[in-house]
């Protein structure tokens, strides 16, 4: 039993592995690979450290709003960027833009 279901899952595995390298092949091999805006980003996974008591708020926001916890994350973190410019009068994305420019 322990072998067959082995076996199926080790299966089913590679069937996901073949269809994320075809969904990769397709998104290099698009026309535009390059993003029109800032929506047509991909999102970036990465692990971060949160205080569980706000965790369970946001994910409790994402089910009152019914957006997945990542749209909910970017919210918050869209709003907190965008309060710090306000208040400190600057553009973060001019200081990236500047960043690259001298590379």
């Amino acid at each position: 039993m322990f072998t067959k279901n082995l076996k199926f899952y080790t299966m089913s595995n590679k069937d996901t592995q073949l269809d994320t390298k075809k969904e990769s092949k397709e998104l290099l091999d698009s026309p535009n690979p390059i993003p029109q805006s800032k929506n047509d980003l991909p999102n970036k996974r990465f692990t971060t450290l949160i205080n569980p008591n706000l965790l369970s708020q946001i994910k409790l926001i994402s089910y009152f709003t019914n957006k997945t916890l990542s749209q909910s994350i970017n919210d918050s973190i869209s709003l907190y960027v965008k309060d710090f410019e306000s208040k400190n009068d600057t553009k973060i994305q001019s200081i990236i833009n500047l960043k690259n420019s001298q590379f």
